[in-house]
């Protein structure tokens, strides 16, 4: 499975060398590390976070250690149902779902762009930081 994480040049070192963490991240879904499956939003994303000194983190994670996980998967309003109440509650910094990874559509944009992916355990970070994943920048 290959999947991309947009962030600023000053971090790119230590998700390359395998530091990656879900306790740091907050998102539309709330607390983890998220990835997405189009580069370009990767990107983009990171442009309008860090402005222009931004890199994306490539995944390439073995696809049967993926299918090993805990993972929930949400359809579009599902997950939109989930954001409002994230959002209501104002949780973006601490909701969990208390599994390994959350599989869903992008929600917080007002058209459908891509799937994303919230890893939130410790297992899913052993597999991303672990020789199961390759890392790298572009």
């Amino acid at each position: 499975m290959e999947s991309y994480h947009g962030t600023s040049d000053k971090f790119i070192k230590d998700l390359v060398d395998g530091k990656i963490v879900s306790d740091k991240g907050s998102g539309e879904l709330g607390k983890g590390f998220y990835t997405g499956e189009r580069l370009y939003l990767a990107k983009q994303w990171a442009y309008n976070k860090h402005d222009r000194s931004t890199s994306v983190l490539v995944l390439e994670t073995n696809d049967i250690k993926v299918e090993q996980l805990d993972i929930l998967i949400m359809d579009y309003s599902e997950a939109t149902a989930a954001r409002r109440e994230i959002k209501k509650n104002e949780t973006t910094q601490s909701h969990e779902f208390k599994v390994d990874m959350v599989w869903s559509p992008i929600v917080g944009t007002t058209k459908k762009v891509g799937e994303q992916y919230k890893w939130e355990s410790k297992t899913s970070m052993d597999l991303l930081n672990g020789k199961d994943t390759i890392r790298t920048k572009i």
